[in-house]
Formats: C-alpha cells, sequence, structure tokens
C-alpha cells in the first residue's frame, strides 16, 4: 500500500526518487500521467505500478464511442500516460510536457493515495495542506459516512 508523503529534489533532468518503501510494490514500470484533480485543486501528477494502472482504468474500455464526455476525459488523461522504469538508484524520469502541466519545480512532494501516488510541486502541496477548512471537513466526513467508512 502507498501511504505517506515525501519531499523529494528533482535533479536537473527531471528525476525524481521513488522512496524505497514503495518500490517493491510498484514494480519493474511506474505508469505516470496528468493527476485527476478538481479544478480548484490545483494540478499534480499520478503515478501508478502496469497492475494498478489496468485495474483503475479497465471501466474505460467499456465506455459506448457514444458517450462523449467520457471518451473526451479518456483521452485527456490516457493521452499524457508514459510508462518509466526506476534506474537502479530508484528514480523515475518526469517526462517535459508532465513537468509542465503540473508547474513541477525544483522540490516536490510524493503523496501515497493507496494503489498509486501523487507528485505535487512542493509549494501547490503545501498551499492545499493549508488550504482544508473545518467546514471541507465535515463534508468529507458526511461523504465517507455515506459510503459505509
Amino acid at each position: 500500500m502507498l501511504i505517506g508523503s515525501y519531499r523529494h529534489v528533482v535533479d536537473p533532468k527531471g528525476r525524481v526518487f521513488i522512496p524505497s518503501k514503495w518500490r517493491g510494490e510498484l514494480g519493474d514500470s511506474v505508469i505516470v500521467m496528468r493527476g485527476i484533480t478538481a479544478a480548484d485543486e490545483g494540478k499534480c501528477l499520478r503515478a501508478y505500478s502496469q497492475q494498478s494502472f489496468m485495474k483503475t482504468f479497465e471501466k474505460l474500455n467499456d465506455l459506448p464511442v457514444t458517450d462523449v464526455l467520457g471518451n473526451r476525459f479518456k483521452r485527456q488523461v490516457l493521452a499524457s500516460a508514459g510508462g518509466c522504469e526506476p534506474d537502479k538508484q530508484g528514480r523515475i524520469l518526469l517526462a517535459p510536457k508532465l513537468i509542465e502541466y503540473a508547474g513541477i519545480g525544483d522540490e516536490v512532494v510524493l503523496v501515497g493515495m493507496s494503489d498509486c501516488f501523487e507528485i505535487w510541486n512542493a509549494e501547490a502541496w503545501d498551499a492545499s495542506e493549508e488550504g482544508f477548512s473545518a467546514e471541507e471537513w465535515t463534508q468529507a466526513l458526511d461523504v465517507l459516512a455515506g459510503r459505509g467508512i
């Protein structure tokens, strides 16, 4: 399970370290793509193991051709996806278009999301943590309670 958060420096080539605790679960290849966030949350990247990616997105293949919005979403998300093989030091190379999309600078925060992890610009992550109000906590708890969690 990918949990916790880790702050890392992005090297000049666009490589970032994967926490050693996560490497075994991710395997030999990581799929990195645009993050799926609400417009007001900011932009991040999401990274999946091959197995987790297939499990998460297999339902997209069932979309009918007539589902215009669903197919537009599928196109936008999957067009940005690409495989990365961690090097011997446990780093993955982020594509320049993904770095630009998420506003990745010199420092990132990797956030475990159970079956995947997100890669945030460190400043954007810090701002998002400060911006979670008591009202939003209450709303989130209501949603979770409605789902039996």
